[in-house]
């Protein structure tokens, strides 16, 4: 408990300034962009070996046991948030079907679950990852890691997203290729903004 460190400061996602509930600064917005940016952990050496036995021996348990441990202004930061964000949906970020059946469960679904038991938004699922791509773990460089995600996503035709303020879900936020990706697909089907809520970032 003493070693995962609370983010105590909430960033734009493009510039890495300062910003209130992590919204993007007005001069960084971009056409397709992510609106804002909040996260409940530094990615530090804790957390990674946290993460990496949740996501690859499916030790859920630890994952529900670090939930537990979160102080309670940082749930209230991301239920104020939520109070700003209206007509929202909760999209986690898919994996491919040759990764889940790999893993056996997608993490970020399970994190989803977490943000919507939190901020009592219901999750949509509405994204499909059709490209199987590299871990972004693997790969260093950062332009790298944006062209592996390129075209990586599409949206279902049978779920409505348009007009609606979608809230993208993943486990661990880097460089943001993954969301940002993401949040394009997300707004190219109508969706009015795209957040994003992480675990950890770093």
């Amino acid at each position: 408990q003493h070693k995962l460190k609370p983010l105590d400061k909430d960033i734009c996602l493009y510039c890495g300034k300062p910003s209130f509930l992590g919204f993007t600064h007005e001069g960084c917005k971009r056409a397709g962009g992510v609106d804002g940016f909040l996260s409940i952990f530094f990615y530090n050496p804790i957390l990674k070996k946290i993460w990496s036995s949740v996501k690859y021996r499916s030790m859920k348990g630890v994952a529900r046991e670090m939930f537990s441990l979160i102080e309670p202004s940082i749930i209230f930061k991301f239920q104020k948030h939520r109070r700003l964000v209206t007509s929202s949906i909760i999209e986690p970020i898919p994996l491919h079907k040759k990764r889940i059946d790999e893993r056996g469960f997608n993490q970020s679904d399970f994190v989803a679950r977490f943000f919507s038991e939190v901020i009592k938004v219901p999750i949509h699922n509405s994204l499909v990852r059709t490209k199987p791509t590299l871990p972004q773990a693997q790969i260093k460089e950062k332009e790298k890691r944006f062209s592996n995600m390129r075209g990586a996503f599409v949206t279902t035709t049978s779920l409505n997203i348009e007009s609606k303020q979608c809230i993208l879900v993943d486990d661990i936020v880097t460089t943001g290729s993954t969301v940002k990706e993401a949040a394009k697909v997300l707004k190219k089907s109508g969706a009015t903004h795209v957040f994003v809520y992480a675990v950890g970032h770093g």
